[in-house]
């Protein structure tokens, strides 16, 4: 036996590639019937339009652009991570293309052998300059080392010497205080 069940109707207008992506959401729920409309209030759906020529045009670029990214880094770049491009406008994917176009170049230029090797030169270049003016600074300040040196070890020895004096003062004194204590002991 059928019972009645409430339905709901609906006309949903999207782009054409937003469509199967939309039916698919709808078919999820396994409770979507889809018919043709043949309502004569409605316009029929154009098959393609302008817009929707743009959008596959500017996805075709951006897959063209992951290609030669690919080209370049040597590594695959999966192609649903594309999907998120659907969620943005035209001037968005304008403004990306011009970005990836610069950082492609940039990347194109970094692996460039001739700028590797002139890099490299002037590193070399820039390393020995350094080894230069390192060089300079403890020449230059070599004889004043030394004579801080020499300061430092006259210093030691007065220290040494000062050292001496009081370890010997103190050893006197302690005779002083035995000899006042028991001058009988001196012979």
């Amino acid at each position: 036996m059928f019972r009645a069940v409430p339905t709901k109707r609906f006309y949903l207008y999207t782009a054409k590639w937003n469509r199967d992506r939309l039916v698919n959401a709808l078919l999820d729920f396994n409770e979507v019937e889809l018919t043709d409309i043949k309502d004569p209030e409605l316009k029929p759906l154009k098959e393609t339009t302008e817009l929707d020529e743009f959008y596959t045009k500017v996805l075709l670029k951006l897959k063209l652009k992951l290609e030669e990214i690919e080209e370049i880094v040597g590594k695959r770049i999966r192609t649903e991570d594309v999907e998120g491009a659907l969620y943005i406008t035209p001037e968005d994917v304008e403004k990306l293309l011009k970005k990836v176009d610069e950082k492609i170049a940039l990347l194109r230029n970094l692996l460039d052998p001739k700028l590797i090797e002139k890099r490299r030169k002037e590193l070399e270049e820039v390393n020995n300059k350094l080894a230069w003016l390192e060089e300079e600074i403890l020449s230059s300040l070599e004889p004043k080392v030394r004579a801080s040196l020499r300061i430092e070890e006259k210093h030691a020895r007065i220290f040494e010497v000062l050292s001496f004096l009081e370890e010997n003062i103190d050893s006197m004194e302690k005779t002083i205080k035995e000899i006042a204590q028991n001058p009988s002991k001196i012979k």
